[in-house]
């Protein structure tokens, strides 16, 4: 295949059964060519408007996708939900950007009971379920994570652990079952870091990940996300429009501990989240903290 994998015809393939003769770097850069490099003069020009123009409050689509996120809890109101659910992270209060790291107000609810008018909740439902960016989970027709898998296979991620608890990425991409190599490096390294945050994050969940059993299958749930979460992930702009979870539960339909470990790392990455449970039964405050949610009963 090497045809397929040197199609600028830059690189020379050596055939050898044994290894190549040991040679110092200085020698092997005499041997080769300097290859020159020769930019337009506009785009130096682009460079040096971006330079001086996307700065402090103005941002060009894309301007950060090699940064990272700070997710923001905003505590608040159905008002606040009213007011912020379809405005972008840039005109949320809280939200800015140090270097590459992008803080991102993002709204996290439960909503318990429903309003006596009908009318008026069902506006509410189809704020939060209709928006632009928005997965619609109703009462578990979509599965937030894939269940194909063999289960025994995530003790693979045993011999991916560091010294402190988080994981080396590299090994985890490895991993024959490992589904986001369909992505761009920087998304999949974004998923990955994001993972190894959330393991420190000691506030998030209600049992804390303190134990390597525990932080396997915070892990292994991870990487079963569903491809149209892993799809809003990929598509974040940061600065712009917030890719959004909306989870309608019937009757007495509950979340699982699983799933909540899920909503705890989506939450990391700043993407909105509202749970309704009419029936106020969706045990959402058993595994995550109530001090990185809003709880609102109707």
């Amino acid at each position: 295949i090497w045809e397929t994998i040197d199609t600028e015809k830059l690189s020379t393939l050596y055939k050898e059964k044994q290894i190549l003769p040991v040679e110092t770097l200085k020698d092997r850069v005499s041997k080769g060519d300097i290859i020159q490099l020769n930019s337009s003069i506009t785009l130096s020009l682009e460079n040096q408007i971006e330079s001086s123009l996307f700065t402090n409050g103005v941002y060009k689509p894309w301007q950060f996708k090699d940064g990272y996120t700070k997710s923001l809890f905003t505590k608040g109101t159905i008002i606040d939900i009213e007011q912020n659910w379809t405005a972008p992270a840039k005109v949320r209060a809280g939200f800015k950007v140090e270097d590459k790291i992008v803080t991102i107000p993002n709204l996290f609810y439960e909503i318990e009971g429903e309003y006596k008018d009908l009318k008026e909740y069902k506006q509410l439902v189809n704020l939060c379920s209709q928006s632009e960016q928005t997965f619609l989970i109703n009462n578990g027709e979509k599965l937030i994570r894939q269940n194909s898998l063999d289960k025994n296979k995530k003790f693979e991620l045993m011999f991916c652990f560091l010294s402190d608890g988080t994981f080396n990425k590299e090994e985890i991409k490895k991993l024959d079952f490992y589904n986001f190599s369909l992505y761009n490096d920087l998304t999949e390294d974004f998923i990955l870091d994001k993972i190894n945050e959330t393991i420190k994050d000691k506030s998030l969940f209600v049992d804390q990940l303190n134990t390597n059993e525990k932080i396997i299958d915070f892990v292994w749930n991870i990487l079963l996300l569903k491809d149209e979460i892993v799809q809003l992930i990929d598509s974040f702009d940061f600065v712009n429009d917030i890719p959004k979870l909306t989870i309608f539960l019937n009757e007495k339909t509950v979340l699982s501990k699983e799933d909540c470990y899920v909503l705890g790392f989506l939450n990391k990455i700043g993407i909105d989240i509202i749970v309704f449970s009419p029936a106020g039964l969706s045990d959402i405050q058993s595994y995550i903290s109530t001090d990185v949610f809003s709880l609102i009963r109707l």
